[in-house]
């Protein structure tokens, strides 16, 4: 990728409590605290626990998690790498992480890098 943003497979991230997630599992637990839909802890689409049973990637019923390294919000044709940049500085203005890079990916539209990936292989 042109900015760096290919997480490597079976690279973990460690949270607050030491334990050990995947970058699919840290995307999808972004998208359930920035989810309009969620109320506490509970998502009010499904009836699950934000926290505990959508980040451990069960099925978000709006298909707002992670599949293949790509994200599908605010609707399955849009695919993005990781969490959307849109919804990283939304999270970052609402102080629920330190800084926009923190979280795996780089934020960019799907279609828009891999067009911009083929032009410079296409002009180098």
């Amino acid at each position: 990728m042109s900015c760096g943003c290919g997480t490597p497979v079976g690279i973990t991230i460690a949270g607050r409590s030491g334990h050990r997630y995947t970058p699919d599992q840290v995307t999808a637990a972004a998208m359930c605290v920035a989810c309009p839909f969620r109320k506490g802890e509970v998502c009010r689409v499904s009836g699950l626990n934000a926290r505990k049973d959508h980040a451990l990637l069960l099925d978000c019923w709006l298909g707002w998690h992670p599949r293949g390294g790509t994200l599908g919000f605010p609707f399955p044709f849009v695919r993005w790498y990781g969490v959307p940049y849109p919804v990283r500085a939304w999270l970052w203005l609402r102080r629920k992480i330190s800084r926009p890079s923190a979280l795996p990916g780089c934020g960019c539209l799907a279609i828009l890098k891999d067009q911009w990936d083929l032009f410079r292989f296409l002009i180098s």
